[in-house]
């Protein structure tokens, strides 16, 4: 899978639902010329988007649920899509907005 596609085709989808989303992680670092290996895609999103979006992400293959994360200050959701040509695993970890980083999602570009 190429994951710049990937994410292409997520984003597209969330732009025409009009969902606001803020790319983060190892693929936000590389847009600002920080490069960094990463095999996933991280989308900070708000809460009451969570259906919409997954709905969003099975459309587009992201049917291997994750187990729910809780960190400190992140609550993230996880879903995966296979490969069905080489059976790699690609995760979508959705990072909900929480008060702690309202500020983050305020200031995203």
């Amino acid at each position: 899978m190429d994951l710049v596609d990937e994410l292409r085709k997520l984003v597209e989808r969330l732009d025409e639902q009009k969902i606001g989303y803020a790319l983060c992680g190892g693929m936000a670092m590389g847009v600002y010329g920080l490069a960094r290996a990463t095999l996933d895609i991280d989308l900070l999103i708000l809460s009451d988007s969570l259906d919409e979006v997954l709905s969003i992400a099975r459309g587009l293959g992201y049917n291997v649920p994750g187990k729910d994360m809780s960190f400190a200050k992140a609550e993230i959701r996880r879903v995966s899509k296979i490969d069905p040509a080489d059976g790699e695993l690609l995760p979508l970890d959705l990072l909900l907005v929480t008060p702690d980083v309202i500020e983050v999602w305020e200031s995203r570009i």
